[in-house]
């Protein structure tokens, strides 16, 4: 199973990642929509019953929408951060994604919570009408299926000093889905978002 809930996660954030970064490719964007509704629909099945075929049929399909996608669209600083982290870490790539996850998706939507609140409502996971909010119930949800998929929102072994960090985050800004992020994150953010996943 750990090899479902791991691929699975990575396939989630793969569709999020494509369908909230500035990508403007209208295909690309529908794709990572219906990859996406197919992974959170189908995850939590798979993860509670792992012989239902039917759910593990949706689950492959949204895996491979979701790399359709990214294909398209590239994804967000999640994934870009998380690329040079991975080299320092005997973790993997889930387990790494998910802390990741955690700490940019909470301060990307502090400014802009619009692309996450509209992926909320079209999921039908939220619909206040505030778009922090609702942006909020989306990262809350994906946190919770990296919890039923037993991985870790924390990175509770890795120690980084402030040099660490900053030579990761020179890394990062090499990738080229950091720019599509909806937030966009300097040095010193990107820096400092390291060592927020080890506190």
């Amino acid at each position: 199973m750990r090899p479902t809930a791991q691929g699975g996660f990575d396939a989630l954030l793969h569709a999020l990642g494509a369908l909230v970064n500035k990508d403007f490719n209208p295909i690309g964007k529908a794709i990572a929509l219906q990859a996406l509704r197919c992974c959170m629909q189908a995850l939590p099945l798979v993860l509670s019953k792992p012989d239902n075929l039917a759910a593990r049929t949706q689950m492959q399909l949204g895996a491979y929408l979701a790399g359709v996608a990214i294909g398209i669209c590239k994804v967000d600083a999640v994934h870009a951060m998380c690329t040079p982290l991975e080299a320092v870490v005997d973790m993997a790539h889930a387990e790494v994604l998910a802390p990741v996850f955690r700490v940019v998706s909470r301060y990307t939507v502090q400014t802009h919570a619009g692309v996450y609140a509209n992926t909320a409502r079209q999921l039908n996971i939220a619909g206040t009408g505030n778009d922090y909010r609702d942006a909020l119930a989306l990262i809350e949800r994906v946190e919770e299926l990296a919890r039923q998929a037993n991985i870790s929102l924390y990175l509770a072994n890795l120690q980084l000093t402030e040099q660490q960090a900053g030579q990761l985050a020179t890394q990062a800004l090499q990738s080229a889905s950091m720019s599509l992020n909806p937030r966009s994150l300097s040095y010193e953010e990107i820096s400092s978002l390291y060592l927020q996943m080890v506190n």
